[in-house]
Parts: C-alpha cells; structure tokens; sequence
C-alpha cells in the first residue's frame, strides 16, 4: 500500500505505482495503480519495456501483461510512444534525524539484515552506507531533519558562511556537534574547519543549502544508485532508491548536477570532483574501458551537445533524445522532471500529446517525490484536465 511495498507474492490489491515486484497482482484502486501478471524482473527506475498494454480506463489504471524488465526509473514513466499507442484508442471511451531504521556501526556482521543500511568503515574512503537488505526503486531508504539549513545568498559569500557557521555550531548541544565535527574536511583532511567541513557535506534544499550528517556519509557515484529529495513542506532531506539495491552494494548519489557536470565527460567529472571534494572519482563509470567507455563518452557528448543549446530552444524530438540519453547515464529524476516539463509545456495545442507527458511526469515525480508531494498532485491534476479537453476535442 505504500511507496515501499514491494516484495508481495499473491498480493491482490495494491493502492499505489510503487509495488514494484508482485506476483499475481490483481486489483488497484488509485491513479497511480498497475494491474501486472508475471511481473518477473524490475531492475531501476527509466526507459520503458512493456509489452501487451491493453487499456487504460481512467487516468492511471493500466492492465499490462508480461512485464518482464524494467531497467531504470525513467522506464516507469513509458516512452511517449508507448502511451500515445494506449491513450489514443483510450480517450475516446532532537538530533535532527529521523531514520528509517539504519544502523552505524563499524562491523556489518552486527547489523540487523531487517533494516535498509548501516554505515561502516572503507578502506581508504572513510566512511560509506551500505544496503542491509535488497531496496527496490522509489523506496525511502532514509529521512533526516537538516542539521542546519542556509540560505544561497550566505553560502555563496564564505566570510558570511563562515561567521554563520560559527555561530550556529557554537550554540548546538553536544551530540548534534559531535556529528557535525564527525564529518570530513574534503578541501583540507589535516586541518579541517567547519567551513570545509560545511562545504564538503553540504546539499540542496530547493535553492538554498543544508546539511544532513547521516545522509552525507553516502558516497559519491557518476551513475547512482540513490538520489536525495528535498521535502521542505515535510522539513525533511530524503534518500530514495532510484535503481534496485542488493544487500551489501554501496548506495550511492551523484555530486554532481545533472545540468551541467553531471552529465559531462570522464574528465570534466573527475576534475569537478578533485577541486570541490578533494578526490577523483574511481566509480564503475569512470573506470570504463576501451569501447565501453567510447560508447558512454558519446552518449554524454551528445547530451552536451543538446544542453549547450538552451532547453527551452530545443525540439521536441530533440528533447526526447537528451531524455534517453540521461536515462542511460542515469541523471538525476528531478532533472528528467525537468525535461518533461519542457515537453509538456512545448505542446500547447496538442492536448493528446500533453497528456502523455502528464502521466511521465507523475510516474516520477511520484516515484522520487512521493504521492502526497505536492510535484507528484501537480501532475495528477494536469492528467485530468488534459484528458478530459482531450475527450472533448474527441467529441
């Protein structure tokens, strides 16, 4: 019944988009709900492999049979094709954290397999979090209270940030500082500071900046397989599972925007890297060889080649190539929020069309943000209204 309700067997009825491996699913009763037999296989959530769509009676009740592969987050928001091929026969008819149950410890034989992470040593890395059990895409594997939160205009100035900071960790009771000063210094490991250490741990808070100690011991992947969503009406950082997990992988999020660096070639990325966190990167992306990494160099000179033009300048047509392309180099959902939005708003006169966008939207940003986030009911409401001056147009 929830985002996280997904290793059912002969489950019957099931109320949101997020049950991902279910056998036997018979019945769902929301928007978001999918009626799958022989779902056999769910690997991450992004570009589509559905066969045998047959009809989509409301917005978001789809009967699919034989789903067999699903390989990342973009693939449950369908390809264009895919939906229009349905839609159109269809429109006619006090430490600040808040875990979910993660362990810190230093030896993984003493975590409890029943919760989603610990943090453990790595040799030559610090500190990592790990999976404790298999996490399934749009699962949340963590929530936290920021330990401080800053707004852009102090942490662009670091005189200001620093005074800032000063007194903010001055003030803190003695177990919040003690995380806070737990954390790396990555621009001076001998000689940390609290600027550096701010710096290095920082994350995005929808346009200012926070800090979340816990979430900032997972380590940094050019092709992740987790990503942190900022819940501001919630007041809450979370770390959702974008790909399938398997216990004792590394669970990992990109640094990186997916705008700009993220997307960017081997050594644009590693460089990034090097100067804002002191490492260079040595991810499964980054230590590519020979033809596998001149067939990743492509796809993402490709996108570059895409952004430098300017998203709202682009095509249709090509803005689904950049989409495709970052569903293969796994950008970050928010970003391929953002691309649907173009195409969405790049369709004004063709409700069909707008409507197709509107589910793609609400497949991610339901599976990112959660059903009850404000990006997941924007979609909603648009898949309603798009559909019903659809069927108007129809009659």
């Amino acid at each position: 019944d929830t985002l996280s309700s997904t290793t059912g067997e002969n489950l019957e009825s099931v109320d949101t988009l997020s049950s991902t491996t279910v056998d036997n699913l018979e019945s769902v009763d929301t928007l978001s709900s999918t009626t799958v037999d022989n779902l056999e296989f769910v690997d991450t959530i992004s570009s589509t492999t559905v066969d045998n769509l047959e009809s989509v009676d409301t917005l978001s009740s789809t009967t699919v049979d034989n789903l067999e592969s699903v390989d990342t987050l973009s693939s449950l928001t369908l390809s264009s094709q895919d939906i229009q091929d349905d839609c159109v026969d269809t429109t006619s008819s006090d430490d600040g954290y808040i875990s979910s149950g993660g362990i810190e410890t230093e030896d993984s034989s003493s975590a409890d397999c029943s919760e989603p992470y610990e943090i453990r040593s790595i040799p030559g890395k610090g500190k990592g979090m790990f999976a404790t059990r298999k996490i399934f895409p749009g699962e949340i594997v963590l929530t936290e209270v920021p330990l401080i939160i800053l707004a852009d205009d102090i942490f662009i100035d670091p005189e200001k940030c620093e005074r800032f900071l000063d007194k903010e960790v001055d003030k803190m009771p003695m177990h919040q500082r003690q995380r806070f000063l737990s954390l790396s210094d990555g621009r001076d490991p001998e000689n940390p500071t609290y600027l550096g250490r701010f710096y290095t741990n920082d994350m995005d808070w929808d346009g200012d900046v926070c800090l979340c100690p816990t979430m900032a011991r997972v380590n940094h992947a050019c092709a992740p397989n987790a990503d942190f969503i900022t819940r501001q009406d919630k007041g809450e950082q979370r770390l959702v599972a974008i790909s399938i997990i398997q216990p004792g992988d590394e669970i990992t999020i990109c640094y990186l925007p997916s705008a700009d660096e993220g997307t960017d070639i081997r050594r644009v990325r590693q460089d990034y890297l090097l100067s804002l966190y002191g490492f260079r990167c040595t991810c499964k992306q980054c230590n590519l060889e020979g033809e596998d990494l001149e067939a990743n160099e492509e796809v993402r000179e490709k996108i570059k080649e895409l952004q430098s033009v300017g998203l709202h300048k682009l095509q249709n047509k090509e803005i689904e190539q950049l989409f495709e392309r970052c569903v293969v180099v796994t950008a970050k959902p928010t970003y391929l929020l953002q691309l649907i939005q173009a195409l969405y708003n790049n369709n004004p006169n063709s409700q069909v069309d707008k409507y197709i966008q509107s589910i793609r939207g609400y497949v991610i940003a339901m599976t990112a943000y959660g059903e009850d986030s404000t990006q997941a009911q924007l979609w909603k409401e648009r898949i309603e209204i798009d559909e019903f001056q659809a069927l108007q147009m129809k009659i």
